[in-house]
């Protein structure tokens, strides 16, 4: 005889042999489920892959929680057939989950504690079930806010990366090389700007030297002037004397001529031959003095008139030694100041204070390097 036969014969004399009869009532009967496997060992028995291993927990109480919902399930739909069933006065085979007792007395079971019992576990399987559904709510919720968080991350990951190729540009090496190059460079100009310094003050001393000085060429020139003039005076006076024992002639050469061949032939007894000589060269050192005077009047004393004269706009002072004070001096005097001023404020605003961040970023650049080895991060 097959099982299915077997099975059969067995229900049509009143038998289970699946299960376990636990009461029989004129309009129901009682029977007991035979122990299934448990869900523990189930799960346990499960082969799980290595990327599922993370998440066992959270699986078995998911398994947990729907097994608990069929358990319940299955009771409040057996009590609510038995229910149905005892209004309707049918015959009723009630199957109760694993694991659940009964309590029955040897006499008659209490059918109204049995209901009262079922509409306990009616509520309780409400319960569970609004409970079950807030714990999958919030375990979707939580599983949006990992994928959340997770992509969050591996934007971070992405903004780590760009500010480390930002990084690696090498700016602060390039900085550190520019500073040095400009150091450098100041320091040339620095060693020029000295050389330029002791000159000034060595041309500076010069025109120091050249201004005391001026009061002596400067009376010279006014004695020199006061004699070219006292001597041109005696000649004028010369010419007006000879003037008077000769005819007067043109050019004042000429009258000097006439003068001393005058005085030759009115000497007497010969004498006139004797001092010829001597009257011959006095000619020609008297027709000298006009042209003498002149050329210092207008080659010298003019000239040097000018430049010793009180005149600012013409004197040496004017044409030479404010135009080379004004123009040379003081301005390569404040040249000089500014290139002091540039290197001061270069080590004070530029070269420290970059040098200072430079070491910074190093100190950060080397945690930060350390912090991506502990996180696993690309460096």
């Amino acid at each position: 005889m097959s099982d299915v036969d077997r099975n059969k014969s067995h229900e049509q004399e009143g038998e289970v042999v699946d299960g376990e009869v636990v009461a029989e009532f004129p309009s129901e009967t009682l029977m007991h489920l035979p122990t299934v496997p448990d869900e523990d060992e189930a799960l346990s028995a499960a082969q799980v892959s290595p990327d599922d291993r993370v998440d066992v927990g959270r699986r078995q109480f998911v398994v947990r929680l729907l097994a608990g919902g069929v358990a319940a399930l299955a009771l409040g739909g057996g009590a609510a057939i038995l229910y149905n069933n005892s209004r309707r006065r049918e015959p009723t085979v009630l199957i109760l989950p694993n694991g659940s007792a009964l309590e029955m007395d040897e006499g008659a079971m209490d059918v109204a504690a049995l209901i009262e019992r079922i509409s306990e576990l009616e509520y309780e399987l409400a319960s569970v079930t609004a409970e079950r559904d807030q714990l999958i709510s919030d375990m979707s919720q939580a599983d949006a806010e990992l994928e959340d968080l997770r992509v969050r991350l591996e934007e971070a990951q992405t903004l780590n990366d760009l500010w480390q190729s930002l990084d690696s540009v090498g700016l602060d090496s390039l900085l550190n090389s520019a500073l040095q190059v400009v150091a450098g460079a100041l320091s040339g100009v620095s060693s020029v700007a000295a050389l330029l310094q002791t000159g000034l003050e060595t041309g500076q001393a010069a025109l120091n030297s050249f201004v005391e000085a001026l009061p002596g060429p400067q009376e010279g020139i006014r004695w020199l002037g006061g004699q070219v003039e006292a001597l041109a005076d005696a000649l004028e006076w010369l010419a007006e004397q000879v003037q008077e024992a000769v005819e007067p002639v043109e050019p004042f050469t000429t009258m000097i001529a006439e003068f001393v061949l005058w005085v030759l032939d009115r000497l007497p007894f010969g004498a006139g031959a004797r001092a010829r000589a001597g009257m011959e060269a006095m000619q020609d050192v008297i027709n000298r003095l006009p042209d003498l005077i002149a050329g210092i009047n207008d080659d010298v004393l003019v000239p040097l008139a000018d430049w010793f004269g009180e005149n600012e706009r013409r004197n040496l002072f004017g044409i030479l030694l404010d135009p080379i004070t004004e123009h040379v001096i003081d301005p390569a005097t404040d040249i000089l100041k500014e290139i002091a001023n540039l290197e001061d404020a270069y080590q004070a605003q530029l070269s420290g204070p970059v040098q200072q961040a430079l070491e910074q970023r190093a100190a950060i650049r080397s945690q930060i390097q350390e912090a991506q080895a502990r996180m696993g991060w690309r460096a």
